[in-house]
């Protein structure tokens, strides 16, 4: 499939898309601009062009409770002032989603646009991220530390933001080949490529995520394709002895990253984690209905439990204040309370039930695992995250969000061979 950008298509639009992906990841302050940019231009067109149709929107309608709920219970919040911003502000990141899908992502061939480029971005990362393993500094001169890459980026985000970046490639890929038995094996052996390339990251919770998305992949593989399903299997095997072989003969990967995920999975009651995860708990008690505030987390956990936030107490202290719980589903409870949980669920419900319904199941199962996927890595509830209120993951997650609800809406008819 030829890419095939539309005439009427202004070109600072489309190099706004080729720019998109790597505006979105490349850091905070990128991300934040572009994507409120994005989100004010779409209020303003809304109200100049009288276009409210995505206010009958299911996942829109809970969005908006959600967030009406936090400004108006900031008023109960230890900080009020710093609450009611802090909500009102998150706005921004649904807005953008909202423009992607109304706004820019609006035909296949700006969906195609966007993937392809965030194909090309994720070959420099992985590359770069590459470099970086093999002579301990990327091309801009980051280097590696306590096991973890971080490619071009000047944290060690490189393993989250890859992931997310992957989905999109994929799909580029994926549009691009016939969906032909040949080209189903190649695109399973790619998926386990990257999955190698995850566990060279040294982000094993990334490498986790990105394993399940093959294991899901596999499966609906396994149901499409009758012909491939002992060909799968091999492949399978074959991918699970090579991961089996890094990690045993990589005396790194072996001692620094498989052996203490082991332990930690095993003594989990007595981790950073698990310390953590009990201080939202309590936080949590505080304000069971209606929580602390949007992104007061820090603050009141310190100003109510009184625990250090310093991680070098953890010996000594019951619990640790960090800037959020590492948990979404944590981090929502005890901002927000139970009855924002509620309303936080029902809109991922709604996201979900969007992507995977019987018309587009029937449409192109393989396409629709995809779109699932790049949401369920995002918000599995039983694992440690990134903050979903936090500017550099917001950006990366709304944006996955808005892609995956645009490419559902222009999912094409597949024949698969």
């Amino acid at each position: 499939m030829n890419l095939e950008i539309k005439k009427q298509d202004n070109p600072s639009l489309i190099i706004f898309i080729c720019l998109l992906p790597i505006l979105a990841f490349l850091s905070k302050s990128s991300s934040d601009i572009t994507l409120s940019f994005m989100g004010l231009f779409f209020v303003f067109y809304s109200i100049k062009h009288q276009q409210y149709q995505w206010l009958a929107w299911p996942w829109v309608k809970a969005m908006l409770a959600f967030i009406t709920l936090a400004m108006l219970s900031s008023v109960f919040s230890p900080f009020p002032q710093a609450a009611f911003t802090q909500s009102f502000i998150y706005l921004r990141w649904p807005l953008a989603a909202l423009a992607l899908v109304c706004l820019v992502l609006t035909t296949p061939e700006r969906l195609r646009l966007f993937e392809k480029s965030a194909l090309l971005f994720l070959v420099f990362i992985v590359a770069d991220t590459v470099l970086q393993i093999i002579i301990g500094q990327d091309i801009l001169g980051h280097q590696s530390g306590n096991g973890r890459m971080t490619g071009p980026f000047s944290k060690r985000l490189v393993g989250v933001y890859s992931l997310k970046l992957f989905f999109f490639a994929f799909t580029s890929i994926y549009f691009s080949m016939t969906k032909n038995p040949k080209n189903i094996i190649l695109l399973t052996l790619l998926i386990l490529v990257f999955n190698i390339f995850l566990l060279m990251t040294g982000e094993r919770m990334v490498f986790i995520f990105g394993f399940l998305f093959f294991c899901l992949w596999f499966a609906a593989v396994f149901v499409t394709y009758k012909n491939l399903r002992k060909k799968i299997v091999i492949l399978l095997t074959a991918g699970l002895s090579a991961f089996s072989g890094i990690v045993i003969f990589n005396h790194e990967i072996f001692v620094n990253r498989f052996m203490p995920f082991v332990e930690a999975m095993k003594n989990f009651s007595s981790t950073t984690y698990a310390d953590i995860f009990r201080s939202a708990f309590e936080l949590w008690q505080l304000s069971p209905w209606i929580g602390v505030g949007t992104r007061m987390y820090h603050d009141a956990c310190v100003l109510k439990l009184g625990y250090p936030t310093d991680e070098a107490y953890f010996q000594t202290v019951d619990g640790i204040c960090q800037h959020h719980p590492h948990n979404i589903y944590l981090e929502v409870l005890a901002q927000n309370g139970l009855l924002g949980l509620g309303l936080f669920l029902t809109m991922l419900f709604f996201i979900f039930k969007t992507i995977v319904n019987k018309t587009l199941l029937q449409r192109d199962f393989l396409m629709v695992t995809v779109l699932f996927s790049s949401l369920l890595v995002i918000f599995w509830p039983l694992t440690s995250s990134m903050s979903i209120f936090s500017n550099n993951y917001s950006g990366a997650v709304w944006l996955t969000i808005g892609w995956a609800l645009a490419r559902a809406k222009y999912l094409p008819q597949v024949n698969h061979t």
